[in-house]
């Protein structure tokens, strides 16, 4: 293998009784210290058995502008493209910013299991945005993706989407979050932590968009970097855990 080199890996995953998961990945490849050992990050994927029950329909895919720039969102000019891990399969061009999947497909897309949804704007006013979800019972058939407008040279964005956790323990739910932080030390005497609380350090911005559907909150968070200073980041999660009475336990 060569250094710095791109190489594509094909990936068959098996567990017990439950289908296979195939998909392939596009890797750089830098050696480690030793110059033999080789990690290659799989990601997450979820296994299942079933390809007949489906979430319900019809399928939403919902765009939105995640930073204050004042961009209009609201065109028609969108393309879907649906992968799933090894190939694209299913498009739609000239699309809203709310693109519902119709009757006639929703019986076959998206795919069962996994997979990867990519939305572009023709006259370039955002970037390529792209969303991997899983199309199995139980999961959310409203699928969000953030959209940013192109880049100034030097710029950067840290984009992260999540939907809350929630989980029930006898008379408590418990809420389980994500927040997004920026730390850095432009000075001796400045320490920046770009969060929930502190939206903004000398050139780094915080913005938060929550997005609520069939019960389930989803929230964007997305780190803007003005420029990229002669210093050290470190960009990272945060899980939070709120804890409150289950009013159906309650009598």
């Amino acid at each position: 293998m060569s250094n710095s080199a791109e190489y594509k890996v094909k990936v068959r995953a098996t567990y017990k009784d439950y289908l296979p998961i195939d998909f392939d990945l596009s890797v750089r490849y830098l050696p480690n210290l030793d110059g033999k050992t080789k990690f290659v990050d799989l990601g997450t994927h979820i296994f299942y058995k079933d390809t007949e029950k489906r979430p319900r329909i019809p399928f939403k895919f919902r765009l939105s502008d995640v930073l204050d720039d004042g961009e209009d969102d609201d065109i028609d000019t969108y393309k879907l493209v649906l992968n799933d891990g090894l190939k694209d399969y299913y498009q739609l061009t000239d699309q809203e910013d709310i693109i519902e999947l119709g009757d006639s497909v929703s019986k076959t897309v998206p795919k069962i299991g996994e997979n990867i949804a990519t939305v572009t704007e023709e006259d370039g006013d955002f970037m390529l945005a792209t969303r991997k979800f899983f199309n199995l019972p139980g999961q959310p058939s409203v699928i969000d993706l953030p959209l940013l407008a192109p880049l100034e040279d030097g710029e950067l964005a840290v984009v992260m989407t999540w939907t809350q956790g929630a989980s029930v323990a006898g008379t408590s739910v418990e809420l389980q979050d994500l927040d997004l932080h920026v730390e850095f030390q432009p000075t001796d005497s400045i320490l920046c932590n770009v969060d929930f609380t502190m939206r903004s350090c000398n050139g780094v911005t915080l913005t938060t968009d929550k997005l609520s559907t069939n019960g389930k909150i989803t929230t964007i968070q997305v780190a803007k970097f003005d420029k990229i200073g002669d210093f050290d980041y470190m960009v990272y999660a945060e899980r939070s855990i709120n804890r409150m009475p289950n009013k159906d336990d309650i009598k």
